[in-house]
């Protein structure tokens, strides 16, 4: 089958959404992505690649005058989590032929290919994942992850997309206010409010800086295993670039010595490969660094030895 995702991504991502495009070429056989691209830089670095399964949509393509006036008062991030559900809501409204698209942030990396997802997911409308982390993260910044989240093209997925695009609008920021954070703490809503959700159980579908270190990490046949489940994705959360061979893995936890080996250190690979892709088409490009002097600052530094 034909796998559908799309994802928002400025110029600081655009080395990760290169990353991310590699490993949905090397794991699904059919796919396509769509990429919203926040500002002229990423579309003109991103079109220049001729990535063959990927469409890349501009930023005036999609607002309005709603989504204008949001932007106001809103800092970058903020506006592309505001941006999110519209996303989504955009493509199954202009491409009505597809069946499903799935929503992924431009730090996910695929490990394997999504058929567990879609046995998981069968017949309802969307799929969200826990975030299966400490119960204070949890409190604070909801129970699912808005990283990773599937909708099909019915009424039921639409009706959920129109009420998050809604919330978002109205409300989007990198603060806890009440019973919100971000685009995200609106999600643990969806399970009672809306039909057809589906809650993915499987630990290795969608895992994270948050919840990695409670799993067993184990090697089988060239597939990574999170306990017993296959690892399909994993979202890189705080991963910071210094250059190209410089990294801060996260920036508040510890990463234990056989996660960094196993998931970081390809995905660092990844990164360092799609720096020289970005400096192939535009030498000049040189966003989505950080301050080198920071370096002494972080935790979990890496350095990628070739």
């Amino acid at each position: 089958m034909k796998y559908n995702f799309c994802t928002v991504v400025n110029k600081e991502y655009v080395y990760k959404a290169i990353a991310l495009y590699r490993s949905l070429e090397m794991y699904m056989e059919h796919f396509q992505i769509w990429i919203l691209c926040i500002d002229d830089i990423t579309y003109s670095i991103l079109n220049k690649m001729k990535l063959k399964s990927a469409i890349f949509i501009t930023l005036q393509e999609v607002v309005n005058q709603e989504l204008l006036v949001a932007k106001e008062s809103r800092d970058m991030r903020e506006y592309c989590w505001t941006l999110k559900p519209v996303f989504p809501l955009y493509i199954l409204k202009n491409q009505s032929d597809i069946d499903h698209i799935m929503l992924i942030d431009g730090d996910l990396f695929f490990f394997s290919n999504m058929s567990t997802v879609f046995e998981e997911w069968e017949d309802y409308s969307v799929f969200m994942c826990r975030q299966r982390t400490d119960k204070r993260l949890e409190k604070r910044n909801g129970m699912f992850n808005s990283g990773f989240l599937g909708f099909k093209n019915d009424k039921n997925a639409l009706n959920c997309l129109h009420w998050w695009k809604e919330k978002c609008i109205d409300w989007c920021y990198s603060k806890v206010e009440g019973n919100r954070w971000s685009d995200q703490k609106y999600l643990d809503n969806w399970p009672t409010i809306f039909l057809g959700v589906k809650i993915i159980n499987g630990v290795g579908i969608h895992g994270g800086p948050w919840n990695i270190n409670g799993y067993d990490i184990s090697v089988k046949n060239k597939k990574i295993y999170c306990n017993d489940d296959l690892l399909v994705a994993y979202h890189f959360a705080s991963l910071r670039i210094f250059n190209t061979h410089e990294y801060s893995l996260h920036k508040f936890r510890n990463l234990k010595s056989k996660v960094v080996n196993t998931i970081y250190s390809p995905y660092i690979k990844a990164l360092y490969n799609a720096i020289k892709d970005a400096r192939c088409v535009d030498k000049h490009f040189s966003y989505g660094f950080m301050k080198r002097e920071r370096i002494k600052k972080t935790k979990n530094y890496y350095i990628l030895k070739e």
